[in-house]
Formats: structure tokens, C-alpha cells, sequence
């Protein structure tokens, strides 16, 4: 286990040789690590920070808060006197050293989509190497990235962060419909119907997750609850957004209430797999 974990997928979360640290990090705070985290593939420059995070305030007002802030990170992270810092920070510039000794959930989600996406050939059933980092990374979504955090007198952060929420949202529900697709084709539907739902909780708005859903239920041999999935799905766009099912899903009720649900269909298929994603950020 590495000494500092950082953990930003759900609520914030820090730990030092396995002990979680409370309360030790301002908004501001938790605001910079999560930045120089996620942006750890280049320095950034003293003064952007500090625009960044103390926007229309005199220069060097917010360069002295960015120095303090530094100062309260390293400290509250452990960070003072280590051979290889998690935080590489000259006179002009700061950046994350991705060498520390430091687990970043983010990172790992990344390398396990970014390991799946590039090892996986056309077949809709995953190889046991895809399997197995596809689940890692649908474990590791613990939640929306900082759910629930912004900081209301920096539009530019919470920008920012708008975009990376939204970036890891797409990727969870992207692998945790990849991994419904996969469960069906090998009659686990049981799992299929469990990784849909996940999905329905990340976007409940989102038809084709319902379907993936109904159509697991169904194949599963429990007609009834999948047609009591469709009437969820109804509620929710009545009530989200004012609206009624799609054709498709009217025509996926229909095959179900008949009694003729085929395993996969067009809107289920392996098409979509190959659209591209991005996973590195």
C-alpha cells in the first residue's frame, strides 16, 4: 500500500500510512490538490494558480495565499522531509511528482479504462485481462468526482471541474454498460441486471440503461420485473423531463409483454463500444 492515498471519486478522501486524515485540508486546499492531481502531466505556474483560485485579487495577495496554501498542503499531507514529495514546488512553478509514493484513485481508473480500451479487439465478450480492469475501474467509481464540492467565487475552477465530473461520469457509464453487454453474452444475467441498474443510478434519465436493464430481467426468466422496470423508466422521463418512452423502448415493452426477447439487438450491440472515448483526459 502506498503511503498517501488520494482519494477524489465520491467525497474527498486522504489517508497517510493507512490513516485517515480529518478535517486537515480548507476548500482551498482540497481545490489545489485535486488540480495538480489531475493535472499532473506538466508544471503550472505560480501566478496561474493563484488566478485560478483567488481570481481578482491583487497579484501578490494571491500569490502570498497560494505560498500559505502550499505550505498548509504539505503539512497536512505529510509532505516535508521525503525523499520523493508528492509535491514538486519551485520558486516559479508547482506540479504533482506522479513518482511519490502516493495511490491516486483517478490515475488507476484511467489506467484501467485506458488498459481495457486498448487491449480490446471487436468481440462483445471481454477477455479475462479487460474483464478484470473494467471491474476494477466500476469499483473505484465510488461517485461523481468531489461530489458535491465547488467553490462558488472561482468560476474558472468550478468550470474546470464541471468538465472533469462530466468526463468521469460518461467513462463510468460507458464501462458499466460495456460490462452489462459482456454479462449477457455469457448468461449472466443476474450481473447484467446489476451493473444496469448502477448505470441507472449514475443517469436515470437514460433510456438505454433501463433497456439494457428490462431486457437482462427478461432473459433472466422474470418478465413481470422487467416490465416493472419499463414503468420505472416512464415515471422518471415523465417527471425528469416531461416526456414519454422512446420508440425503442416502447417496442423492447412489447417484445417482453409477447414473450419474445431476443439476447442482443441493434440498440444493444457492439457498435458503440468502438465510438471513441476519451479515457486519459
Amino acid at each position: 500500500m502506498a503511503r498517501l492515498v488520494i482519494k477524489l471519486l465520491g467525497c474527498f478522501q486522504v489517508s497517510i500510512d493507512g490513516r485517515p486524515q480529518t478535517g486537515i485540508l480548507s476548500d482551498k486546499g482540497r481545490a489545489l490538490l485535486t488540480y495538480l492531481a489531475l493535472e499532473a502531466d506538466r508544471p503550472h505556474r505560480r501566478e496561474a494558480l493563484a488566478e485560478l483560485l483567488w481570481p481578482n485579487r491583487p497579484h501578490p495577495e494571491g500569490r502570498a495565499n497560494l505560498r500559505q496554501s502550499l505550505h498548509r498542503l504539505r503539512q497536512s499531507i505529510d509532505d516535508t522531509g521525503t525523499c520523493a514529495p508528492a509535491l514538486l514546488i519551485t520558486p516559479q512553478e508547482v506540479q504533482f511528482n506522479c513518482s511519490n509514493d502516493c495511490w491516486l484513485d483517478v490515475s488507476e481508473f484511467r489506467q484501467s479504462l485506458n488498459t481495457a480500451i486498448n487491449h480490446h479487439q471487436t468481440d462483445l465478450i471481454l477477455c479475462e485481462v479487460c474483464l478484470r480492469q473494467l471491474q476494477n475501474a466500476a469499483e473505484l467509481y465510488q461517485g461523481d468526482l468531489l461530489a458535491g464540492f465547488s467553490l462558488p467565487d472561482c468560476l474558472d475552477y468550478d468550470w474546470w471541474l464541471l468538465s472533469k465530473v462530466e468526463e468521469f461520469h460518461r467513462q463510468a457509464v460507458y464501462i458499466l454498460e460495456w460490462l452489462v453487454i459482456h454479462s449477457k453474452q455469457k448468461g449472466n444475467y443476474s450481473i447484467a441486471s446489476q451493473f444496469a441498474q448502477r448505470a441507472i443510478e449514475l443517469e436515470p434519465w437514460r433510456e438505454r440503461s433501463h433497456r439494457m436493464k428490462m431486457r437482462a430481467l427478461a432473459l433472466a426468466g422474470n418478465p413481470g420485473a422487467a416490465i416493472h422496470q419499463y414503468e420505472i423508466c416512464c415515471q422518471i422521463l415523465a417527471k425528469e423531463m416531461g416526456i414519454g418512452p422512446s420508440e425503442k423502448t416502447r417496442n423492447l415493452f412489447e417484445q417482453i409483454r409477447q414473450g419474445r426477447v431476443l439476447s442482443l439487438s441493434n440498440l444493444e450491440g457492439g457498435y458503440w463500444l468502438r465510438q471513441p472515448i476519451n479515457a486519459r483526459g
